[in-house]
């Protein structure tokens, strides 16, 4: 079904970052961004092998479709969007701490022996000072 195609496409699109920051600027951005050429779509990838896909419009509603689906799907979209986003930022901060920990494990591979050597000598000490 051509809507089902359309509405599928529209919450497929690509995450584009930095097309959304201009929107957040500037509203006439958003009408430009909205049109920019959907080429991630596998459903209709193979039908139309070498051609480009045609431009989706977000904003406007094919005459055949229910509007409330239609902004159903356009809020998805955006929760879809924030959830890859903190998706994104989760996965940034664990290798962040994968980097520390691997820090924090040299660093004590370094301090470890040093940590044995001062204990025995604390050991020897303190049975110097029993006999």
């Amino acid at each position: 079904n051509r809507v089902s195609r359309h509405l599928t496409r529209i919450f497929r699109k690509k995450f584009r970052p930095q097309l959304l920051k201009r929107e957040n600027e500037d509203e006439e951005s958003e009408e430009e961004s909205s049109t920019e050429e959907d080429t991630s779509d596998d459903s209709d990838s193979a039908v139309n092998v070498g051609k480009p896909s045609p431009r989706i419009d977000d904003n406007k509603c094919p005459a055949d479709c229910d509007k409330e689906i239609h902004k159903e799907t356009l809020e998805l979209r955006s929760k879809r969007y924030q959830l890859e986003a903190k998706i994104t930022s989760e996965k940034q901060a664990i290798d962040l701490m994968m980097k520390e920990k691997e820090r924090t494990i040299k660093f004590l591979k370094m301090i470890e022996p040093v940590l044995r050597m001062n204990q025995d000598q604390l050991e020897k000490i303190q049975k110097d000072k029993q006999s």
